[in-house]
Order: structure tokens, then C-alpha cells, then sequence
């Protein structure tokens, strides 16, 4: 399913580190998309990188989903009171 070098969970069989692939995967995006999204995740010290590529965390993935929806909604009901 997913080809990822580290260890899968043991409850499911979804990866606990992605890395540029599995974000290519999970939103449906080109690889320099990816690859952005993980360079700002880095930026943010939510992802890691070993050599030139980059990983980050299942969980640390979740909390990144959350910031960028909650101030993209904070846009949107901010700018339609404008």
C-alpha cells in the first residue's frame, strides 16, 4: 500500500511517517507541491529531515490540517463581515 521506509502501527496499516509520496497521496497534489508543504511543515518544526528528504509525523500532519482549515475559515467569515 503505502511504500514508506519506517514502521507501520500496529492497529492499522497506515504509516506513522510520511514522507513526499504519501502527501502526493493524501492531497492529491503534484511532487513540488508536496515538497512545499513539507519544507513549510520544517519551517514550522513539525516535520523532519534526513539527508534531502523530508518526514513528518502522522500526528504532526493532523495539527498542520487543523491550523490551515481553522485560517482559512477565519479568512472567509472575517472577509464576508468586511
Amino acid at each position: 500500500m503505502h511504500n514508506t521506509k519506517f514502521k507501520t502501527n500496529s492497529n492499522s496499516l497506515e504509516p506513522i511517517y510520511y514522507g513526499k509520496k504519501e502527501i502526493m497521496e493524501i492531497f492529491h497534489c503534484e511532487s513540488d507541491k508536496a515538497l512545499k508543504i513539507l519544507k513549510i511543515m520544517f519551517q514550522m518544526r513539525e516535520a523532519n529531515k534526513i539527508g534531502r528528504e523530508y518526514y513528518v509525523s502522522k500526528q504532526a500532519l493532523e495539527k498542520f490540517m487543523r491550523l490551515c482549515y481553522n485560517k482559512q475559515r477565519k479568512k472567509f467569515f472575517y472577509g464576508a463581515i468586511l
